[in-house]
């Protein structure tokens, strides 16, 4: 099914639609949630939406040969990986054989290469260490999904390169939740290389100001989520890899940026980012938290 038809999740669905369609897809993904939620069924649909002929508004039409063979399992270009018969872990080898030896080819004929594991974090060590070269410096032309429910179960130099998307257990009906913008986090990382103090403080209560009755501690965690992917492309920036920059609609700021945070600012504010999603969780009030996560990037 499309984006649009996964129902229970129509925040993620949306920054995902949002994505295909400005081509800035993250290349390294972490679904992280309850078991059952549906993580599996929405990396099929981003297969399916980065990959439909007839693609609109960044999402798949669900019809095509290739939406179909994208959801019948069967598509070359999109493979999953899963234990084996009642393996309790995914091997190195299965992870060689599956992922990391065939990643960097090129499409045989979709635009993307989606590579889909579930359990993540049924991987070994060994496997997650071999896998972390590819999440560093993933081909242009390569999606890695990593779908778990104890998504903190994973070496934490993983869980760091991927953008990690929440999924919450939905009981029953349809969350009707409008898309999150890029602009207010986008202003939020701005504001935190300023040394003036009211204006962080302006920019963080914008970032937990929701219009409407969207749920604040949502909205206030998928605008954390873009900041760490708008770090990402600061740290691509910095290092002169241009091709690894997702947001390029964004690159004088993300120029300005990159004067700002080398290499061990943008480490600790991944880090304070990490801290603040774990005080969202553990109901922290969303301002306090926006306001606490400004002052620390």
């Amino acid at each position: 099914m499309p984006l649009a038809a996964q129902t229970g999740h129509a925040r993620i669905a949306a920054l995902l639609r949002q994505a295909v369609e400005r081509k800035s897809v993250p290349q390294s993904l972490l679904f992280a949630g309850p078991d059952g939620v549906g993580k599996r069924a929405m990396a099929i649909a981003l297969a399916q939406a980065v990959n439909c002929p007839n693609q609109k508004a960044g999402d798949a039409c669900g019809e095509c040969h290739t939406c179909v063979r994208i959801a019948r399992g069967d598509h070359y270009d999109v493979v999953t990986v899963e234990r084996e018969d009642d393996a309790a872990t995914i091997k190195i080898e299965q992870l060689r054989d599956r992922v990391l030896d065939a990643v960097g080819y090129r499409p045989f004929e979709a635009n993307k290469r989606v590579f889909i594991i579930d359990p993540a974090d049924a991987i070994t060590d060994q496997g997650q260490d071999a896998l972390l070269k590819t999440l560093e410096e993933p081909p242009p032309a390569a999606i890695l999904i990593l779908i778990s429910a104890y998504p903190d179960s994973l070496a934490r130099t993983i869980q760091s390169r991927c953008r990690r998307l929440r999924f919450e257990r939905v009981d029953s009906g349809i969350v009707e939740e409008p898309a999150i913008d890029f602009e207010p986090a986008l202003a939020f990382l701005m504001a935190a290389v300023e040394r003036s103090v009211p204006k962080k403080l302006k920019a963080s209560a914008t970032l937990a100001t929701v219009k409407g009755d969207r749920r604040v501690r949502e909205a206030v965690s998928a605008r954390l989520e873009i900041v760490a992917a708008l770090l990402r492309d600061v740290s691509a920036v910095a290092a002169d890899e241009l091709g690894a920059v997702q947001h390029r609609d964004a690159a004088g700021e993300l120029r300005q940026l990159a004067k700002s945070f080398d290499q061990h600012r943008i480490a600790k504010a991944w880090s304070a980012l990490q801290r603040a999603q774990q005080a969202l969780e553990r109901n922290g009030g969303p301002k306090i938290i926006a306001d606490w996560t400004v002052m620390s990037l």
